[in-house]
């Protein structure tokens, strides 16, 4: 039979070693294929919030629920949820529909699972508790209306705006120039 060798550099003796690639082995690691994705199913979305939120919930000690590199690497936090939900979701408390919008959508969803016990995002628990209540309401209210960065824009002046900078400008060194004369 033949087999694909690699030779490794001469050992102390002078003698050289053969690594074969069949007898390799290949372990992977139970971590995410995209950071957030804790269900493996190549989308971050409520099922992955849900599953953050009890992790926090128990203190489950695994990095991998550590999604934003701060406190302790096993344990997951509070500003954990946080960042999923904003920073790689890119959506905010509130919007259960996870569309960026936080709308009248997401306040239906809130009132048919208001005052239920172990209730999920997609029951209107935006927070850190198994009960859809006041406390999710609040954060909705507060976000009512808003619409989620989705990236930065860019910082471009209107037309008018540096029309009126520059009458402006050479306004005021028009003017300077005059109190200036004797």
């Amino acid at each position: 039979m033949d087999r694909f060798g690699i030779f490794n550099m001469q050992d102390n003796n002078g003698k050289h070693s053969i690594i074969y690639l069949d007898d390799l082995s290949y372990t992977s690691a139970d971590v995410p294929t995209m950071p957030g994705d804790f269900n493996h199913d190549s989308a971050v979305d409520d099922a992955d919030i849900d599953l953050l939120r009890l992790a926090v919930i128990n203190m489950t000690s695994d990095a991998a629920f550590n999604v934003d590199g701060i406190g302790d690497e096993n344990i997951p936090d509070e500003s954990d949820f946080a960042f999923l939900i904003q920073e790689i979701i890119v959506s905010t408390n509130g919007d259960g529909d996870l569309n960026g919008t936080v709308n009248f959508d997401d306040f239906v969803i809130l009132s048919n699972g208001f005052g239920k016990i172990n209730t999920n995002w997609r029951q209107g628990n935006y927070n850190l508790d198994l009960v859809t209540n006041f406390n999710d309401f609040v954060k909705l209210s507060a976000r009512f209306g808003q619409t989620c960065p989705c990236a930065p824009e860019p910082h471009t002046p209107e037309p008018t705006t540096l029309v009126l900078t520059l009458v402006g400008g050479i306004t005021l060194s028009w003017g300077r120039t005059r109190i200036s004369r004797p």
